[in-house]
């Protein structure tokens, strides 16, 4: 149920909802008049700064409606509070800020403070870029771009970062909004090298964000303008180990992660804190794609069958468990991987796909020979002679159609 109003004074509760409707109504000359006389006795700044049960006073309701008439009114006219803060922190500036006109009047003849945090996440800035990378309307983006540059004129601090690390230029890469971008790094290049609590660069939340089928070029603009060059930029790793390779593995831009690989030689075997590679993260998310790119790009140099420092899984072990099947008969067919190796705890990559109901994936390792790798592999990586014959991978036995996955 919505709250009910909790002004002791209900006169001045009828007062505040009449003069919201003339707000709302955009008539600020019949506003200007209710305000100059109000009726009870009560003061217009009283009324003016009387908050509702969210904090919210007139001048908060005048900046949500962009109309700045209204606000000079309430503020220049009768001394409203520019700078009131309701329950969520935020500010008449952080209401108004899809307004060109509303934020030029706050700014500038009202002395609020430009660089206000909503309860320590959002700056007005960090709010207009974010309002600039979603609108869908031209004429909105133009506005909110405009009001960017009103910011950043009246001081407005582009390298503040909120409680997450994150700076308006992180939001920006976020959002994918190439000219945001380039503006803010271009005036303030240090602020490409602020790292959130995650321990990423915008680039790296620009590149982990972006979309597959995107063209990358807030990441390579990044790449090219940092004040880093662009080989320290690529070994740059965030709280995980991830680095700028990986991580466009994840995303899966395939532009992208060519570029990195023949314009700047990026490591396609690199390791992260767990000691997977991009191999590990693009098969786990069924990118097949992006290992055929891998492999390709690197002449095969890609490291496909490597085991990581976690459970000791390959990156088939990551597709059978996910259930990507084409990924398996890629990493089994074209990259020829071992299909029978065995993680920490004993398990072949068919049990993990068993225990979480991929048929197709257990079909297909299943039928595969026992032997199949051995057959398959040059003479030079041939397993070794063991107990369980020449040329069988050790522990090759069907133990997991009986027992089950711990």
């Amino acid at each position: 149920m919505p709250r009910k109003p909790q002004h002791k004074d209900k006169a001045l509760a009828v007062l505040r909802a009449h003069a919201l409707k003339l707000i709302h109504a955009r008539n600020s000359y019949a506003l200007s008049a209710f305000l100059i006389c109000p009726p009870f006795n009560h003061s217009a700044k009283h009324l003016i700064d009387a908050p509702d049960p969210h904090g919210d006073t007139l001048v908060h309701f005048a900046a949500r409606a962009h109309d700045v008439a209204a606000l000079r009114i309430l503020v220049t006219e009768f001394g409203g509070d520019a700078r009131a803060v309701n329950e969520h922190g935020r500010q008449p500036i952080h209401e108004a800020i899809d307004s060109a006109d509303c934020i030029r009047f706050l700014v500038t003849e009202c002395g609020v403070d430009i660089n206000a945090m909503k309860r320590g996440d959002w700056t007005p800035l960090m709010i207009a870029v974010w309002d600039v990378g979603n609108t869908q309307i031209s004429k909105a983006m133009k506005g909110n771009y405009e009001v960017m540059k009103i910011l950043v004129t009246a001081g407005a601090n582009v390298e503040m970062a909120n409680k997450d690390g994150w700076n308006a230029l992180h939001q920006a890469a976020k959002e994918d909004h190439y000219d945001a971008t380039t503006y803010l790094a271009l005036l303030s290049p240090v602020s490409t090298l602020r790292a959130s609590t995650s321990g990423r660069l915008p680039i790296h939340t620009a590149t982990l964000l972006l979309a597959p089928t995107s063209l990358p070029t807030i990441p390579l603009f990044l790449l090219a303008n940092s004040p880093l060059p662009p080989s320290t930029l690529l070994a740059q790793r965030d709280n995980a180990g991830l680095s700028l390779l990986p991580l466009a593995v994840i995303s899966g831009n395939l532009s992208l992660i060519c570029t990195l690989l023949r314009t700047y030689h990026a490591d396609a075997n690199t390791r992260d804190l767990t000691g997977r590679q991009p191999a590990h993260h693009a098969a786990m998310s069924g990118r097949e794609e992006v290992l055929r790119v891998l492999w390709e790009e690197t002449g095969g140099r890609v490291e496909v069958d490597r085991e990581d420092e976690w459970d000791r899984w390959t990156p088939l072990f990551h597709a059978a468990k996910e259930g990507h099947l084409g990924v398996v008969r890629w990493l089994a067919e074209v990259a020829r991987v071992e299909v029978r190796r065995k993680d920490r705890k004993g398990r072949q990559a068919v049990e993990l796909a068993a225990a979480r109901n991929h048929a197709d994936v257990v079909l297909y390792l299943s039928s595969l020979p026992e032997d199949d790798r051995a057959e398959r592999m040059p003479a030079k990586d041939n397993a070794q002679e063991t107990a369980d014959g020449p040329g069988r991978v050790p522990g090759t036995d069907d133990s997991w159609r009986t027992g089950t996955v711990s």
